[in-house]
């Protein structure tokens, strides 16, 4: 047997990335959870695969899922293939605001009577730097959340992101950045007893140029203390989300 499987969201894309350039001496293959369930990989690509891997690193799946699910694949493999969990990474907490299907993640933790004030003193609060988006209370309750995924894992980086708070860790809710990355590959790497090799080299944020990241806010510094300078288009990023999520509870 060779070769390494990654069966995980897009999260997967960034591991394989910063797997080989610390060396990892397999190939690797990923498939995207979601779009197999979707039917838009072929699963009998998975399967082959799952039967001639050495090591497969995964997110788990549930049963629900039935042939896609992680513990349906995990008994198509052959006895000694490596098997490495890590949980769903996901952080609301670190954007004033975020749109996904026309809901707004972590807006449930603004109390409603906020809500119910007039648009332009919203508005007005937010341009002063005054508004609370809550930020703390959320990013502690999706700390909670993740400890909780990755309690039956083998890859544990929710203590990990608590001691790197100040650095920028999160594009957007579920797009984490390359430091995250590299800890979940150094993780590995020590795991399965490989040498590493470290990364000497300035590492952009994206590096696995995951889309629709998010501008940084100077909000999440001062509720969260992540150090990071503004970008300059999130002061009317979030304007125009604030305004659509008010719209949204009229």
């Amino acid at each position: 047997m060779s070769g390494c499987v990654i069966y995980a969201n897009c999260q997967g894309d960034g591991l394989k990335l910063f797997l080989h350039k610390m060396g990892f001496p397999h190939e690797i293959v990923v498939f995207r959870n979601y779009q197999m369930i979707l039917g838009e990989q072929k699963f009998s690509d998975l399967e082959e695969a799952c039967e001639e891997c050495s090591v497969f690193i995964y997110q788990p799946t549930g049963d629900n899922h039935r042939e896609f699910s992680s513990g349906s694949l995990i008994k198509k493999m052959t006895i000694g293939t490596q098997l490495i969990s890590f949980a769903y990474l996901y952080n609301h907490g670190l954007h004033p605001i975020t749109e996904h299907g026309g809901k707004f993640p972590g807006s449930e933790f603004i109390p409603d009577k906020v809500w119910r004030q007039p648009l332009e003193t919203i508005l007005a609060q937010y341009d002063a730097g005054t508004f609370n988006f809550h930020l703390w209370e959320r990013y502690l309750f999706c700390l909670h959340e993740q400890a909780t995924r990755e309690a039956g894992c083998l890859l544990k980086v929710t203590k990990w992101l608590v001691e790197h708070r100040k650095t920028r860790l999160f594009l957007n809710v579920n797009h984490p950045t390359s430091e995250v990355f590299i800890e979940l590959a150094r993780q590995v790497t020590n795991m399965m007893g490989y040498p590493i090799t470290e990364l000497r080299n300035y590492v952009p944020e994206n590096a696995a140029n995951l889309p629709c990241s998010l501008p940084f806010s100077t909000y999440v510094t001062s509720e969260v203390g992540v150090d990071r300078k503004s970008d300059p288009e999130s002061e009317l990023f979030y304007r125009k989300l604030l305004e659509a999520c008010w719209i949204s509870y009229q």
